[in-house]
């Protein structure tokens, strides 16, 4: 196998392992929009697609609907915590946007314990709790949805990617299981923001 076909099984395994960044490999990448028909063309054989976002700078495959053929593209399994994390760092992306709408939003880890607090109102152990929200992170991190600021360990650059992972279709489900979980634990919308706000530096 010479080197040119070498660098296409790279990357259609890369593809297949999970999402691939534009500021990852830079070989892979070009190889991916250089031959982005062939590989369609490739894994529509396997009832995949190729998904890429030029602006955003990534690409994965997606599942293509209604194939009988066997998943390849892992489904990954969220704990409510973790869903509840995204749907926050969401949010902050909307509101990031309405503001700036240059540049990739960054958080630290002190951010989103904040916003993830006032919807556990039972914490009594404060470490415990930061710890649960550093898994949310490292989870994001492997996700690729997070990615480590050079040079600064305390703070995350949000990724495009999370726009499309987190579409109004998810969040439509997830606001029905968020709607019962407050309601189960007597949690309202108002308390959570007076939270926000008395948090928020002055």
């Amino acid at each position: 196998m010479d080197k040119t076909e070498t660098l296409f099984s790279t990357t259609l395994i890369s593809l297949l392992s999970g999402i691939v960044m534009k500021n990852g490999n830079a070989e892979i990448w070009n190889t991916i929009m250089s031959k982005q028909y062939l590989i369609d063309e490739y894994m529509a054989k396997i009832g995949l697609s190729l998904v890429i976002d030029e602006d955003g700078g990534y690409a994965f495959l997606k599942q293509n609907d209604g194939d009988e053929l066997p998943h390849l593209v892992k489904r990954q399994p969220l704990s409510f915590r973790m869903s509840l994390f995204l749907v926050l760092l969401r949010n902050e992306i909307n509101e990031y946007d309405s503001a700036t709408g240059e540049g990739n939003l960054v958080v630290r880890e002190e951010d989103m314990v904040r916003r993830m607090k006032p919807y556990f109102p039972e914490v009594t152990d404060e470490v415990k709790f930061t710890n649960s929200i550093d898994r949310c992170i490292s989870k994001a991190l492997e996700m690729k949805i997070l990615m480590p600021v050079k040079d600064n360990e305390e703070e995350f650059e949000v990724q495009p990617i999370l726009r499309r992972l987190v579409d109004a279709e998810w969040l439509s489900g997830f606001n029905r299981e968020m709607e019962r979980y407050m309601e189960e634990n007597g949690i309202s919308m108002k308390e959570t923001e007076e939270e926000d706000k008395k948090d928020e530096p002055v």
